[in-house]
């Protein structure tokens, strides 16, 4: 019973990790300057290794990020945030993160979906068991190195800065 409540522990930490660098992810989406450059029906079939095409730093960031957030917001990893999220919510996730994080769509409906992950992710957390306030300097594989961005997030998971 012990090992079995530890391991569902780790579970909703996991989730929560999850969920928090989720919305770190949609917001440097969001800011992303060049994010109309990686998607479209000509330009999201470009990938990061792609010989044919070069994309600038901001540019390769998008991707890593969208990358990254499909990887967050499917299988397992969604799974693991069933205690943090409504089971509605864990279903629009899944049914968007599917199909609508894919870069060939235009840029007006994919970030109408990005929207719609973020307003799911962001709605109940448990002010009580969330972390407290923590910042998180993310830094992409694919980047040069130097931090993009700094976001600062309170216990309830909402971004403070």
């Amino acid at each position: 019973l012990a090992q079995t409540r530890r391991e569902s522990q780790k579970m909703d930490s996991a989730g929560k990790e999850n969920k928090i660098r989720g919305l770190q992810l949609i917001d440097r989406i969001i800011a992303n300057k060049d994010l109309n450059a990686v998607l479209g029906s000509m330009e999201g079939r470009h990938e990061i290794g792609d010989l044919a095409h070069r994309f600038d730093p901001q540019e390769t960031n998008a991707i890593a990020d969208i990358n990254n957030l499909r990887d967050i917001l499917t299988g397992d990893n969604l799974g693991m945030m069933s205690g943090v999220l409504s089971e509605s919510d864990m279903k629009i996730i899944a049914n968007i993160a599917g199909g609508g994080l894919e870069r060939q769509r235009d840029e007006e409906t994919f970030m109408a979906d990005i929207e719609a992950i973020r307003d799911a992710l962001s709605r109940g957390f448990d002010p009580d068991s969330a972390p407290v306030a923590r910042s998180a300097t993310v830094t992409p594989e694919a980047s040069s190195g130097t931090p993009t961005r700094v976001v600062t997030y309170d216990s309830a998971g909402n971004r403070i800065r």
